[in-house]
């Protein structure tokens, strides 16, 4: 058994490193099978260490969840605007896909502890109503159903993502061939 060796770390690169250890372990054990002892283990610190800087298991939950929870506009900004609707369909969706693809394995926990988390809101319809949001700047209007299959789509990336570029270009083009009629 090797024991790390501890690094005194500024508060914000410690908080980081315990967010990171707690990522890790809930993507890994699951909400209940993580404990803030394990926590602290995998981040090589004690607990009472971990406890300075989150007050409970919920809160460090909640705040790694954050930014997954708030995908956002921000894609917006990266968006050419003097292209195409389909080459502005294209740039969205590759950064969705890119975005699930970074954070699949929070993205998986959320849909299975979403119910026993309590969440305050539905991930999947928050996900939907923000795509909804989007597309509508780039003057694309789903009805329910195309909306529903799109976020189906995605979410299907978690599990079925394709091999190569060529492969994730292809699935692009088909998701924007049902969106454009």
């Amino acid at each position: 058994m090797t024991i790390k060796k501890r690094v005194r770390l500024t508060k914000e690169d410690r908080k980081s490193q315990i967010l990171q250890s707690a990522m890790e372990m809930f993507v890994q054990n699951g909400f209940d099978s993580t404990t803030t002892a394990s926590i602290a283990k995998a981040a090589n610190i004690s607990e009472v260490t971990l406890f300075r800087y989150f007050s409970s298991k919920q809160q460090l939950f909640d705040e790694i969840m954050q930014p997954i929870l708030s995908i956002s506009s921000i894609e917006d900004s990266q968006i050419d605007e003097n292209t195409s609707v389909k080459s502005k369909l294209i740039q969205l969706l590759l950064m969705r896909l890119n975005f699930i693809k970074e954070n699949q394995g929070l993205i998986k926990l959320i849909l299975l502890e979403h119910d026993r988390l309590q969440l305050k809101e539905n991930f999947i319809k928050r996900m939907a109503l923000q795509y909804k949001e989007q597309l509508g700047r780039l003057n694309v209007h789903l009805d329910d159903f195309h909306l529903r299959l799109l976020i189906g789509l995605l979410l299907s990336y978690l599990y079925f993502s394709p091999e190569n570029e060529s492969e994730q270009e292809l699935f692009v083009s088909n998701l924007i061939n049902l969106m454009i009629k």
